[in-house]
């Protein structure tokens, strides 16, 4: 009962939330040392685990750039995962199933019930050397706390996240896109700002997490020649932290254009988007087994 009064006052849309989450990134880290300090011997044992597994890192996000493309790369699951994106946005009524309302990205398109284990969608983020990419880049083993796909269509007004952002998860997050048809600049492509230039904007905005900021805001600080866009084929991955790196996307130019990704959210134990008591709701810790390895467990939200 305890845990469940806590997780409302420190809910974003509280009054506790509104000043610590939805805030300046100093009033957020106070928060996120407190909600660490919850977690103390659960965040020092995934730590531990992630120094453990560290060396079968198939890449390296940079700290100072917070994301990282890569074009190159053939995983088994992916093409089965793509595949399988496509047939779900072909077969089903988008708007019937969609979770969100936003005129320009559909999300909540793959429902957790309809994933196994052994799905594509489940085994490429198991795997050792993606985990391990990750956990780096965190510095411990974290929570997957989406899998989704992610569509995102033609809107006649500029709205949300097609204005630049930073994600309020988190302090630090990772969030993955796997291109499920190739992504041209007509597509609205996701578009960042490296983590330590957005420091700068940061600071010359006195930004609040959760505010929407227009392009001629920003371009005055880091100009558009510094902005990454993502295009690419089919099967391109981005891995970003979106909530260090401001960012916007789904800025689609034709009603007859759409983009579909796989999305993927990693979150530490300590993240504002997760319950106290997150094991008891980790949307995907039905699916660990009693013999798979220990950061498995860590990463489906099961107890280990």
């Amino acid at each position: 009962m305890l845990i469940k009064l806590l997780d409302k006052a420190l809910h974003k849309d509280h009054l506790i939330g509104k000043y610590y989450i939805k805030a300046p990134a100093e009033n957020r880290k106070k928060l996120l040392r407190l909600r660490a300090r919850f977690h103390r011997k659960d965040i020092l044992a995934r730590r531990e685990e992630a120094a453990r597994i560290a060396d079968a890192a198939f890449m390296e996000i940079p700290d100072d750039l917070g994301f990282k493309v890569l074009s190159d790369y053939d995983f088994p699951e992916v093409p089965r995962m793509l595949e399988e994106a496509l047939e779900i946005v072909a077969t089903h009524d988008l708007e019937k199933i969609r979770k969100n309302k936003k005129p320009q990205l559909m999300t909540g398109l793959l429902k957790p019930h309809w994933l196994k284990l052994e799905s594509p969608f489940v085994q490429f983020p198991l795997r050792k050397e993606v985990a391990a990419s990750i956990s780096n880049y965190l510095g411990c083993v974290p929570v997957i706390t989406k899998i989704d796909l992610w569509y995102s269509r033609y809107s006649e007004e500029m709205s949300t996240s097609q204005f630049f952002h930073c994600d309020y998860e988190s302090g630090r997050q990772i969030k993955t896109f796997i291109f499920a048809k190739d992504v041209e600049m007509a597509d609205g492509p996701f578009t960042a700002i490296g983590a330590k230039r957005s420091d700068d904007v940061r600071k010359a905005l006195r930004y609040r997490y959760g505010d929407k900021i227009p392009d001629e805001a920003v371009n005055p600080i880091v100009p558009p020649e510094e902005h990454v866009v993502v295009t690419g084929r089919r099967g391109t991955m981005l891995f970003g932290d979106t909530s260090r790196c401001f960012h916007y996307g789904s800025r689609v130019e034709d009603p007859e254009r759409w983009r579909l990704a796989v999305l993927y959210q990693f979150l530490r134990p300590q993240s504002f988007l997760l319950s106290l008591n997150y094991r008891k709701s980790a949307p995907f810790a039905f699916l660990a087994t009693p013999d798979m390895p220990r950061y498995q467990r860590m990463m489906l939200g099961a107890s280990f």
